[in-house]
């Protein structure tokens, strides 16, 4: 058995909730659980994207566990105290708080999607708070038409210290730019993952590290990786005014 802090525990599957499937593939809506070394991974794909959240924890127990990722939150949340116990066996995942006690049946964490990060070409520093605001003014009107698979996501360009986030539907035109220090680089990333990302952003400082099959938004205690589908973003420069 292991302790957690709920505040700790609740906080990071609420980062990594958003992230999890909803298809028919039931280990696509859980959360693997890993527990070794006083420390507790969580961790969730829709296999776009991968959320990895850590807290802290106490205790001797090491083992890795794959439960359904609204089920765990609700029960967690519901705990009345202020520290979690928490115990794996036979499958089951056991939640204790004073006289509070839960079980949820596991799934076999070896069917969880593996996971294959490629090599960092390029790394963005910036605050979380300017990523969110530039999302937000520039990443608005990503299409929702699958058959134009570019246009449903959202272009980032590092550029000369900063960082320039775009999105159109080919009506509709958002740009919005920010300050930014390392590397110059572009990748286009799914609107739909660009959109959970801002809201699970924390911290202060953070970093997006580019590679060729990912790039990784890292904050405090939390990582989202997100497929680079490599694709070329449409030149709106020809239709914005050259006085804008």
């Amino acid at each position: 058995m292991i302790e957690v802090k709920k505040d700790d525990f609740v906080g990071a599957l609420k980062s990594v909730a958003p992230f999890a499937g909803n298809g028919s593939l039931a280990v696509l809506s859980s959360v693997r659980i890993r527990v070794e070394n006083g420390n507790v991974s969580l961790e969730t794909t829709d296999l776009t994207s991968r959320s990895v959240a850590e807290c802290a924890a106490t205790g001797d127990d090491v083992f890795t566990a794959c439960v359904d990722a609204k089920r765990l939150l609700s029960v967690a949340s519901m705990a009345p105290g202020e520290i979690l116990h928490i115990a794996y066996d036979d499958h089951r995942l056991t939640i204790e708080s004073g006289a509070y006690q839960c079980s949820i049946q596991g799934m076999i964490a070896d069917e969880f999607p593996g996971f294959d990060a490629s090599e960092e070409t390029a790394k963005i520093l910036l605050l979380s708070e300017q990523l969110v605001s530039i999302i937000a003014k520039g990443g608005f009107a990503a299409s929702d038409d699958v058959s134009r698979q570019v246009l449903c996501g959202v272009d980032f360009n590092a550029n000369a210290g900063r960082l320039c986030v775009t999105s159109t539907d080919g009506h509709r035109l958002g740009r919005c730019s920010s300050l930014c220090g390392g590397d110059d680089c572009r990748f286009v990333l799914p609107a739909q993952a660009v959109a959970r990302i801002a809201r699970v952003a924390r911290g202060e400082e953070m970093e997006i590290c580019v590679g060729e099959k990912h790039v990784a938004f890292k904050f405090s205690g939390l990582s989202v990786y997100v497929k680079n589908e490599n694709l070329k973003y449409p030149d709106v420069d020809k239709v914005i005014p050259k006085n804008y």
